[in-house]
């Protein structure tokens, strides 16, 4: 599906407009199919203070952007058409993900805009990388709230044993492969391999080798969405 189906379905209500933050973190804002219409024209304002957010918030000091000089003003996101996807479990007319880069002076601290000129450039020297990445991570059979009670030490993992592509636990884990595998299908994610691996609970996803932005797009929603699976 395009922005331009999505703008003349009826049913469309809202879409989530998103970029990167310095930290790896999926930030943005949901819009409304008429204001999406003039952001895929012009983008959509957003404060270059965003990338002086820590992970929990934080508003960090960085000159020119969130110390006494700065003046708050906001720097137009271009929203890349090509990364339209489906947020997995929004409700049709509300689940539309379109992700975007700052542009202006902000965009020499955009980690995305950073991406795309470091690719350019190695394209002008006559190379096209191909790259594929892995996430390696660990599954606690917990609640947010019971790993916020003990203090994040002590916590029980998804399996008790080490490890390493034992078929045993990929079938005693069935539903969550399952449910990542399922995931990753409205999000695009090119997903080529899952395994567990030497921990009790240690867990791998690898994405395809690819080209351009779109490889480390897969690897970054893979590993946001990991996470909001995992809480769900």
């Amino acid at each position: 599906m395009t922005i331009e189906d999505y703008l003349a379905d009826p049913a469309s209500r809202f879409a989530t407009v998103a970029m990167t933050d310095t930290n790896g973190l999926l930030r943005g804002q949901m819009v409304s199919v008429g204001s999406l219409k003039g952001i895929a024209k012009s983008g959509m304002g957003m404060s270059p203070v965003t990338l002086a957010l820590d992970p929990t918030d934080v508003v960090l000091t960085i000159p020119g952007v969130s110390d006494g000089t700065s003046d708050f003003h906001d720097d137009p996101l271009i929203i890349d058409p090509s990364t339209v996807r489906h947020l997995p479990w929004s409700k049709p007319g509300h689940d539309l993900l379109v992700l975007s880069n700052y542009s202006g002076g902000t965009s020499e601290l955009c980690p995305r805009s950073i991406l795309k000129r470091v690719l350019e450039r190695i394209g002008t020297a006559g190379y096209v990388p191909r790259y594929g990445m892995e996430l390696e991570y660990t599954l606690f059979d917990e609640t947010p709230e019971s790993a916020r009670a003990k203090g994040y030490r002590n916590l029980k993992t998804a399996t008790q044993h080490n490890s390493h592509d034992l078929v045993l636990y990929q079938v005693q884990q069935t539903e969550w492969y399952e449910a990542v595998a399922a995931m990753c299908e409205p999000l695009r994610i090119d997903l080529a391999k899952m395994h567990e691996e030497i921990g009790g609970g240690f867990l791998e996803a690898r994405i395809a080798a690819g080209v351009g932005p779109e490889t480390a797009e897969h690897l970054f929603l893979l590993k946001k969405f990991l996470s909001l699976l995992a809480q769900r």
